[in-house]
């Protein structure tokens, strides 16, 4: 998270501590409005929540693959 609060202060001109309330604000939003396994897994990939669970998600594959696994799990779930 950290990277992305950087790059918003290179690109946007942003004060460290503006930037960092964007991301919070964007992470918070997006946590709202996608299932709950892909909102989790992006903030623990952006260094938010358990480190653990970073892990585990970027290992063996690309960030797609994660995504794509965790959709496979919330449907699996929506039709039992």
């Amino acid at each position: 998270m950290n990277e992305l609060v950087k790059m918003l202060q290179e690109k946007a001109g942003l004060s460290p501590e503006v930037a960092q309330k964007v991301v919070q604000t964007v992470l918070e939003y997006i946590e709202q409005k996608m299932p709950g396994p892909i909102g989790a897994g992006l903030k623990s990939l952006l260094g938010e929540g358990n480190p653990d669970a970073a892990a585990a998600s970027t290992e063996g594959g690309s960030f797609m693959d994660t995504a794509k696994s965790m959709m496979e799990g919330v449907l699996e779930k929506k039709d039992a």
